[in-house]
Order: C-alpha cells, then sequence, then structure tokens
C-alpha cells in the first residue's frame, strides 16, 4: 500500500478528500475504489461492471480514466459501444464459455451480435473511426 500513491490518485481522479465516503457519487466512488487498488502498485486491472448505474457522463468519464492508466485493464462490460470504443481487445462469453475475440471491429458484426445476444443490429464505422452499434430489435 502507497499512501502517497493513492492521494496522488484521488487528485488525479477530482476526489475531494473532504467529503465523507457515504456522500460521494456512485462514480466518485467507482473511482476512489480504483484509486485504492492502484495504490497497491498492480500491474492488472480486472472491473466488473465499471459503467454500471451511472449516467452517460460519468460512464465516459470513468472510462476515459481508465483508458489512461498505464496497465493492463480487463473490464467486463455489457455495453457494447461503450466497449467499441473503449476497449483494444473485446472477449464475448456465451454461457460460460469463449465464442469470440479479436478488435472491436473484427468482434462486433450483425452475425455475432444476432447469434449471442439474439438481437438485429447495424454496426457503422463513423468518420472518427470509431463503431456505432444500432439496434434493430429482436
Amino acid at each position: 500500500w502507497d499512501g502517497a500513491q493513492f492521494a496522488s490518485y484521488l487528485d488525479r481522479f477530482g476526489i475531494d478528500r473532504r467529503k465523507a465516503i457515504k456522500d460521494y457519487s456512485r462514480g466518485m466512488k467507482m473511482k476512489l475504489s480504483i484509486a485504492a487498488a492502484l495504490a497497491h502498485h498492480p500491474k492488472l486491472l480486472i472491473l466488473d461492471e465499471p459503467t454500471n448505474h451511472l449516467d452517460i457522463q460519468y460512464q465516459i468519464s470513468l472510462l476515459e480514466l481508465v483508458k489512461k492508466l498505464d496497465i493492463e485493464v480487463f473490464a467486463a462490460m455489457h455495453d457494447l459501444n461503450l466497449a467499441a470504443i473503449y476497449c483494444d481487445r473485446l472477449y464475448v462469453m456465451q454461457h460460460g464459455s469463449l465464442v469470440a475475440s479479436g478488435r472491436p471491429e473484427e468482434v462486433l458484426i450483425p452475425e455475432l451480435l444476432k447469434e449471442v445476444f439474439h438481437v438485429r443490429a447495424e454496426v457503422q464505422k463513423l468518420a472518427s473511426g470509431r463503431l456505432n452499434i444500432v439496434y434493430q430489435g429482436l
């Protein structure tokens, strides 16, 4: 545990140290948890649904923060559009088995979305180079 490192991450993540933990939003609590984990100098960070129950601005803020970390991060995510934007590599699981892996543009294809998630979808490549999944129904 590195207290100085923890304090540094609190500042870097914009966490007000004067607040009681109960007064933080869910997004700030997630950032606080990540700061605490990083204070142990991990080589790998595993996140389980880090954006769950967060408003979109806090989802983006958190994922931008995590993307800039200088360590490997594995995150379980159900929002495929956010995964397409922030993940370098995706692993798609179905019933506990790996069914696909690769870069987002290799994995997030209409056929896989239909087979695994049971939805019809169009996958668009935006001018920015990012993918956008437009769900069309079941």
